[in-house]
């Protein structure tokens, strides 16, 4: 995003971004997950189960204002546990709700990540599907004294692959 005026003053990597200060940003978020799903009640018309996974994060941020330039690559894996239910509306059609989560809280160090995931799919075949839903990620940590927190919300539309 470039020349974003804050509505706040940030400390970035040591440098301070103060209110009202033009700052140009890019952030780089690879987001992996592998998971286990266990499915503890199978129907034709309904699975629900429990899932534990790692969400193997890359981040790659920069800013840069009159103030500085500072840039962070971060590799961040996270265990999560949670649990989901799926609905199929049709044969060939399900409504799925997932929550995974990970809470940690040790003297200098709090973190807490957060995924809900409500979507609808549509399955061509075993192998083949478009996806489309709501998805929310939050993400707080406290780690010494340094601290953040990010908050990613909204609508997509991607495909399955499964093999």
């Amino acid at each position: 995003q470039e020349g974003q005026v804050l509505n706040r003053t940030i400390v970035f990597r040591g440098v301070t971004y103060n209110l009202n200060l033009p700052v140009n940003t890019a952030v780089n978020w690879d987001f992996y997950r592998f998971s286990y799903e266990y499915d503890f009640i199978a129907t034709r018309h309904a699975i629900i189960g429990v899932i534990g996974d790692l969400k193997y994060n890359k981040l790659d941020v920069q800013l840069a204002s009159p103030a500085g330039s500072e840039r962070t690559e971060q590799t961040v894996p996270v265990p999560t546990i949670g649990g989901f239910a799926r609905f199929y509306l049709a044969q060939y059609v399900s409504v799925t709700g997932e929550f995974t989560g990970f809470k940690f809280d040790h003297n200098n160090f709090n973190g807490k990540f957060y995924d809900f995931d409500l979507y609808g799919q549509l399955n061509f075949n075993e192998s083949f599907a478009a996806q489309g839903g709501y998805r929310s990620i939050k993400v707080d940590y406290i780690v010494d004294e340094d601290d953040g927190n990010l908050q990613l919300k909204g609508l997509y539309f991607g495909g399955v692959v499964r093999f």
